[in-house]
Order: structure tokens, then C-alpha cells, then sequence
């Protein structure tokens, strides 16, 4: 009889493969933007179902499920009800197949954080180290591009890159991987063992950062880093040192190794340094056509998209601001607690005693604050590792009372997981169906004509 440790780590085996796969993906070329994107929401669909279908035949994992969520405090318990209510009420007024499916999406990451809180724990140590590999399969990603096309006398700017349709996703994928790399280099170092790995890990980044102009990640992980700085005196002065060498170094191989040494050198360019960008890229303006598709109860999940398919207005696929996206979603009572959990986030850094759950927390104000310019909380792959980290998070709070049976709750989860399997195995097929009826490539990607949300274009049809 399998035990629920061999289901979990069947599914840590899964999600770890993909995230190594789709970090450094030299398989579907950016030639074919709408499969590269795709790809990578087929991927995390697939996580989920397979979590789904564990819950159903698993009565041990209903059963930590539950438990896990009865020992709630009562407070985060009408949290947790009030974002149900609010994203339910969205979904049943929208009424149709496409909005079901988008909300049964949202059980299913909700579900799928669940199953993973009952025995990641024991992998945290390994997970850490998987953020260092990732981020240097990330960069590897962004540098053999650049060299690629350099051998061969051609131009490079910030989008040529493999692996990702626009530099922005792998930033969103980079926010999530910083701290806990951080986190390793100084342990490391501190417990007399070697952190050169991570410490090179850290550097590649910064230099990948800086080579695809990412102003959002770059702010947002300086804020977190400070405020992790200012919090933890005893870490203090080795945190700043890591920071300070990390971005001297990785700013010295981003000139000297992608740009703009290696087009001087090859091409005869410039030596242009670069400069910052003081634009704001359209987004006040898309902001402000955001807040026209604000309702009390939110318009179902999805629904932005499919005004800007629909309508050319908002210009892109998804706000840009995780705080406008669940507004027009799923309404301001979900909104509220979504805020409310990140002030309590916040308090927790703050006051907690255990640097575990101080790391933990950081990783997620990094990629949260990151999704206040940026569509961290959409994308796939972003997507994915915010659930990892946020059961790695619920996980370093200790459970004080033993396993109860709730028998009630178990048969609403195999319901909630029934149906959430029967919706997203429709939308998987339906957009299988797409590619099977459009033979056209997508050769030329762009942001306004194909939006990226759910998937790469054609959200709604």
C-alpha cells in the first residue's frame, strides 16, 4: 500500500523536474511563443490535478488537509472564509463554463499549497538548494542567448533569452529564489562550509537582473534585503557584505561577459553602459483602466482578461498589480483579506524568533511586493513557486494538537477535488484542441494582440 509520504514525493518529484525543465528550456524555441507559454501552464495544471487525485484516494491526506485547516486560529479561519465567500459569489455571478474552470483553478493552488504543507517540511534543506540551481539555470538562460547570437553577428538586447517569451516572466520566476540563496550563502559560511555555489548563484543573478533591465525585481528585492538587514542585527553586517558583492560582481560579468564588452568586441559596437529607465512603461494608465472594471463582489476570475481581448482596453492581458487584479476578480471582500494576510506577513518577519520562518516570510514580501508592478501572481512558473514557498511557510509554524477525524469536511474535499479534476481536465483539453484546429505559429509575439494571462492569447475563447 503506497503511504502519503511516496504520494508527496511524487509530486515534489514532478514540480522540481518541471521547474528545472522550464528554467532552462532549449527545446521550444521563442518562435513559438504561444507553446513556450503554454508549455509552462500545461506543466502546473498537471501538478495540480495530479495533488487532486492524491486527495481523492489518499483518506491520510484528506485528514491532514483538514486538520491542517480546523488548527487555524479563528481569525485566520474567517480569513480563509471571507476569501471563499467573496471568490464563490464572483464565480456564481458570472455564470458560465469559462469562470467555473478559472475558479476551480484557484481551488485547485489552493488545495495543491495543502497537500504540499503535510510533508514538505522535510525537504526544505533541498528546496533551498534547488533556488540556487534554478537561478543559475535561469542565467544560463539569458547569457547563452546573448553569446548564441554574438557568434553568429547578431544583435542582442534585453529579449534575447531562451526559455521565457518576455524577460518579465523570468524575473517573476528569479523574486521568488533570491532569499532563500541568501539565506545559504550565509549559513554556509557561518557553519565553516563552503558557499561558493551559492554565492556564485546570487552573482549570475544580479548579473541577468541588470542584463534584462528589470527595474520591479531589482526594487523589490533591495527593500526586502534592507528590511531583512534591519531586522536580524545578528546577520546584519553579513547580509549587506553578501549584497554589496554580489552586485559588484555580478555588475562586472554582466559588462564584461554579456554586454556590451562581448558586441564591442565581436560587432564593433559602442561601449554603452546603459542607463536607467525613468518611464513608467504605461502603467498609470493601465491602472486607470483597471479601476473602471472595479465591483463590490469582483467579476469572476479572468474577467480582465477577457475585456482586454474583447475590448483593446486595458492594453495587456493582466494589470500588472496583484492588488487591482484581485480587486476586479474577485472583489473587495477578497481583496481585504488578501491585504490583511500581508500586514500579518509583515508583523511576522518582524517578531518571529525563528530565522527559518523570518526567511520564509521574506521570500514571500519579495515576490509580493514584486507583484504590486508586475504579474508575479499570474504567470505559471511564478505562480507555482509562490505556493511552494507559502506551504514551506505554513510549515514552520508548529501544529500543537494531534489528528482528529472531521468526516464532514474530508467529503466536501473529495467533492471540491472531483469537480476542480473534471473543470481543469476540460480547460486543458479545450486549449489541446486549440492547437490541434490553429496550425498557425505564432512567429511574432506581442503583448497588446496575444495577452498573457491564463494562457498566451485566445484566454477566452
Amino acid at each position: 500500500m503506497v503511504d502519503n509520504k511516496s504520494y508527496h514525493n511524487i509530486v515534489i518529484f514532478v514540480l522540481v523536474m518541471g521547474l528545472i525543465l522550464f528554467s532552462f528550456n532549449i527545446y521550444i524555441m521563442r518562435d513559438e511563443a504561444q507553446l513556450l507559454y503554454d508549455s509552462k501552464r500545461f506543466y502546473v495544471l498537471g501538478v495540480i490535478i495530479l495533488s487532486l487525485v492524491f486527495i481523492l484516494i489518499s483518506k491520510e491526506n484528506r485528514s491532514e488537509i483538514v486538520n491542517s485547516l480546523v488548527q487555524l486560529s479563528g481569525f485566520n479561519k474567517f480569513l480563509l472564509l471571507m476569501f471563499i465567500i467573496s471568490t464563490t459569489v464572483s464565480t456564481l455571478q458570472s455564470n458560465t463554463i469559462y469562470y467555473y474552470s478559472n475558479f476551480s483553478y484557484l481551488v485547485g493552488m489552493m488545495l495543491l499549497c495543502c497537500f504540499l504543507k503535510g510533508n514538505v517540511e522535510t525537504d526544505r534543506y533541498k528546496l533551498f538548494q534547488l533556488s540556487a540551481v534554478l537561478l543559475v539555470l535561469l542565467f544560463s538562460s539569458v547569457s547563452l542567448f546573448f553569446l548564441l547570437r554574438l557568434y553568429y553577428n547578431l544583435d542582442t538586447n534585453l529579449h534575447t533569452i531562451f526559455s521565457f517569451v518576455n524577460p518579465r516572466f523570468l524575473n517573476q520566476v528569479q523574486v521568488w529564489l533570491v532569499i532563500p540563496t541568501l539565506y545559504l550563502v550565509i549559513l554556509s559560511s557561518i557553519r565553516n562550509r563552503s558557499s561558493i555555489f551559492y554565492f556564485f548563484a546570487l552573482i549570475l543573478t544580479v548579473s541577468a537582473i541588470i542584463a534584462t533591465d528589470a527595474r520591479g525585481v531589482s526594487l523589490a528585492l533591495l527593500l526586502t534585503i534592507l528590511l531583512w538587514a534591519i531586522i536580524d542585527k545578528k546577520w546584519r553586517i553579513e547580509i549587506l557584505k553578501v549584497l554589496f558583492y554580489s552586485f559588484i560582481a555580478g555588475y562586472l560579468i554582466k559588462l564584461i561577459f554579456l554586454d556590451p564588452f562581448p558586441a564591442w568586441l565581436f560587432l564593433g559596437e559602442s561601449l554603452d553602459l546603459g542607463s536607467i529607465r525613468t518611464g513608467t512603461s504605461g502603467r498609470l494608465q493601465l491602472w486607470k483602466d483597471t479601476l473602471g472594471l472595479v465591483s463590490l463582489w469582483g467579476n469572476g476570475g479572468g474577467y480582465f482578461v477577457c475585456v482586454a481581448e474583447a475590448e483593446g482596453t486595458p492594453r495587456f492581458g493582466h494589470p500588472h498589480n496583484s492588488v487591482l487584479q484581485i480587486l476586479v476578480d474577485w472583489g473587495w471582500p477578497a481583496l481585504i483579506t488578501f491585504l490583511v494576510c500581508g500586514c500579518q506577513l509583515i508583523y511576522n518577519v518582524i517578531v518571529t524568533k525563528s530565522r527559518v520562518q523570518r526567511v520564509l516570510a521574506l521570500t514571500l514580501i519579495a515576490g509580493l511586493t514584486y507583484s504590486l508592478v508586475s504579474g508575479v501572481l499570474t504567470m505559471p512558473l511564478s505562480q507555482i513557486l509562490f505556493i511552494l514557498f507559502l506551504s514551506l511557510y505554513w510549515t514552520s509554524f508548529q501544529d500543537n494538537k494531534g489528528m482528529r477525524k472531521y468526516k464532514i469536511f474530508e467529503y466536501t474535499l473529495v467533492v471540491f477535488s472531483l469537480v476542480a479534476i473534471i473543470f481543469l481536465t476540460m480547460k486543458s483539453v479545450d486549449r489541446y484542441s486549440y492547437y490541434l484546429n490553429n496550425t498557425r505559429v505564432m512567429e511574432q509575439w506581442s503583448s497588446e494582440v496575444h495577452k498573457p494571462e491564463f494562457w498566451l492569447g485566445s484566454n477566452c475563447e
